[in-house]
């Protein structure tokens, strides 16, 4: 399931890409995603049982765009909750290589992408990660296609996802 946790009109980044991957659901926020759930559907697991990785890039070393405030207020809301095992990857190692590298992606839980989005031209859509030797720190749907999750939730907390084009992306 992908789920935004920003009201947009539109399921992020192109169905197709994310379709062949796993079902997508779009939600406002997790209380309507815990309600749409069907009676005797498994529980959500406690946090002291969930592995949980988080991806909140720094702006501030990247022109043009201006820092996220509210990505660290959520890094900080994971932290409360208790997790069992949480990863946050904030400043410089939210950059596109180690994301892609991240094992913790395979094994999480719940992944949260606290981040920019941009319109790449030719590409479509990605998340504005920190740039990283031999990548140009933008995740494309395309690249999220060929990675490798469990996660039964993917939130995505970023502006713009559901940009379908370049006159779209600072919508």
């Amino acid at each position: 399931r992908t789920t935004p946790a920003a009201n947009v009109p539109e399921v992020p980044f192109e169905a197709a890409y994310v379709a062949d991957i796993a079902p997508v659901s779009r939600y406002t926020s997790l209380t309507a995603f815990a309600a749409a759930q069907p009676k005797g559907a498994a529980k959500v697991p406690p946090p002291s049982t969930m592995r949980v990785l988080a991806i909140a890039p720094d702006y501030a070393e990247v022109a043009g765009y201006a820092d996220l405030p509210f990505a660290r207020e959520q890094m900080a809301f994971l932290e409360q909750l208790g997790f069992a095992d949480l990863t946050q990857l904030t400043g410089a190692q939210a950059n596109e290589r180690t994301v892609k590298q991240a094992g913790a992606l395979a094994k999480a839980d719940l992944i949260l992408f606290a981040s920019h989005s941009v319109y790449v031209e030719g590409q479509g859509p990605a998340f504005l990660l920190q740039k990283s030797e031999g990548e140009d720190g933008t995740l494309t749907a395309d690249e999220i296609a060929l990675l490798s999750t469990n996660a039964d939730l993917v939130i995505l907390s970023a502006c713009t996802t559901a940009a379908a084009g370049p006159d779209e992306a600072d919508a």
